[in-house]
């Protein structure tokens, strides 16, 4: 499963880069357009709007990266963890197609981006929370460990 997630995000990483690398034949620099079966969608939006939403993009798709390898380290069997991840890597992917596209409106993608960065925290407070319950399992783990030889020492004294 981590395979395809993993394949799917290298081919989303890499469309987005090549979509990136095409010159805009816009006559304005500040203009994207998009051509559609329908009429034509225009949204107006500065190069410094553009570039900040790209990089938030950007930096969210490495922090889930991220956050999906301590997922791995964990060796966590929640199914919840792994589906609130596959949920933030549909949001992205969702996220970076709608901006592409300019289906919606800059104040939409900033709202998303907002939704995918709080799911990303609660991801982070989870993962949190599981390795201090590794961590406290571990010790207690050691505790009894060490008593159950303190026992069987006193016992054959």
């Amino acid at each position: 499963m981590w395979e395809k997630s993993k394949t799917l995000l290298k081919i989303m990483v890499l469309t987005f880069c090549l979509s990136l690398s095409l010159p805009w034949l816009s006559s304005a620099a500040d203009m994207i357009t998009t051509s559609e079966a329908g009429p034509r969608t225009t949204i107006v939006m500065s190069t410094e709007q553009w570039t900040t939403l790209k990089q938030e993009l950007t930096e969210q798709t490495i922090e889930l990266n991220q956050l999906r390898q301590k997922l791995k380290m964990l060796r966590s069997t929640s199914g919840e963890q792994i589906k609130l991840l596959e949920s933030l890597q549909n949001d992205l992917s969702k996220t970076q197609e709608n901006l592409m596209s300019a289906n919606v409106s800059l104040t939409a993608c900033r709202n998303e981006l907002k939704e995918s960065r709080a799911s990303l925290q609660t991801l982070k407070n989870q993962i949190k929370t599981l390795k201090h319950k590794q961590t406290v399992t571990r010790r207690q783990r050691d505790v009894w460990a060490a008593l159950c030889g303190l026992v069987l020492v006193a016992s054959v004294r």
